[in-house]
């Protein structure tokens, strides 16, 4: 029994109507003709909303550093005296109070950023405390170290004095000490070993670079005051911002915020279960949004992978997902929010 053949010209293909074939099927109640396809719009699928300067990481972190060293300037100066015979305990506990306050403005920065005031609240029990222990502990190994340094200087037969770079360095050195302190309770606040880790060093690198302006500044502003003020500014400007970018150039993967109220933060997953939704106590905290669950979505790191678990309607390329293993440039929707998923190449070694 002969079977006929079928035969496909060119003319056949070309006659067909493509878009007919993959234009995808509107989820109930949408309209093809509005672009939108189950919950993503058009302007979610790529483009990105206008992204916010002030949502960078460096951006608000050197902000928050910047208004916690001014705020305990201001606390600590009256206090602090040029003749340190007079008012030695104030002179003490004047760099140890500055660097805790700036420690107390970091940790409290991420959760100010995302308007969680339960985080807030959670963050002040962490990082006042911390901040204060750490400031003082640091500060009493700091004066015997910058005494020590000082002492080696001089059987160096180096000049100590305020235009020494010499002194610059051996300054900054000791407020490395103090750097360590302010990502400690960074990290702390984020209750994130990991992020303790980039806090660490971008809190270190920080205060090397606010420790090496400080003799600089106060020669350039002819005011012990003055100079003190703009230097411990320095400090924590300098501080937040290399926290910003070292936890920018170290992370692995991360949520960017393409839509939304958030558009132009990164969320950077650091933990093994990351979880999203509209409580507060959210590592990912979704607000102004009532569409969204209490604890809609989490995201699991399972070794180089990371597993999205929906337990509320996600899409994921305009596709309903309840799991899925994200890949670089996945787009996300969770009610009026729109994430795109990035992570690091992993370099395969040779051989």
């Amino acid at each position: 029994m002969s079977e006929e053949k079928i035969r496909i010209t060119t003319e056949d293909i070309a006659a067909l109507d493509i878009a007919e074939v993959s234009a995808p099927v509107p989820a109930q109640g949408a309209k093809a003709e509005d672009g939108v396809w189950g919950t993503v719009g058009e302007e979610d699928q790529g483009g990105e909303a206008k992204a916010s300067f002030w949502l960078k990481s460096w951006v608000y972190l050197g902000l928050a550093g910047a208004a916690g060293a001014l705020v305990g300037w201001m606390i600590f100066e009256p206090w602090f005296d040029d003749y340190p015979v007079r008012s030695l305990v104030g002179n003490m506990v004047f760099l140890p109070g500055v660097m805790a306050m700036i420690a107390v403005a970091l940790g409290l920065a991420d959760s100010l950023v995302e308007r969680s005031w339960t985080k807030v609240a959670m963050a002040a029990c962490l990082s006042f405390p911390l901040g204060a222990v750490f400031g003082f502990v640091f500060g009493f190994v700091s004066n015997i170290t910058f005494y020590l340094e000082k002492q080696i200087l001089l059987e160096a037969g180096v000049v100590v004095a305020k235009d020494s770079p010499a002194l610059w360095i051996a300054r900054a050195l000791v407020w490395m000490i103090f750097g360590i302190g302010g990502g400690v309770c960074f990290g702390l606040a984020g209750r994130s070993g990991r992020k303790c880790l980039y806090g660490v060093a971008g809190g270190v690198v920080g205060a090397f670079i606010g420790g090496i302006l400080f003799d600089p500044i106060s020669i350039v502003a002819h005011g012990a005051e003055a100079s003190r003020a703009l230097g411990m500014v320095c400090f924590g400007l300098a501080s937040g911002i290399a926290i910003g970018f070292v936890e920018s150039a170290l992370k692995d993967r991360w949520l960017y915020v393409v839509a939304g109220p958030l558009a132009g933060k990164q969320f950077v997953i650091y933990k093994e279960v990351t979880q999203v939704g509209r409580r507060q106590t959210n590592d990912i905290y979704l607000f102004k949004d009532e569409t969204i669950e209490p604890l809609h979505a989490r995201i699991e790191r399972r070794g180089a992978a990371s597993m999205l678990v929906a337990q509320g309607p996600v899409y994921v390329g305009g596709q309903p997902v309840t799991q899925r293993a994200l890949r670089t440039g996945d787009l996300i929707k969770i009610g009026r929010y729109t994430f795109r998923y990035e992570e690091k190449p992993v370099k395969k070694k040779n051989g």
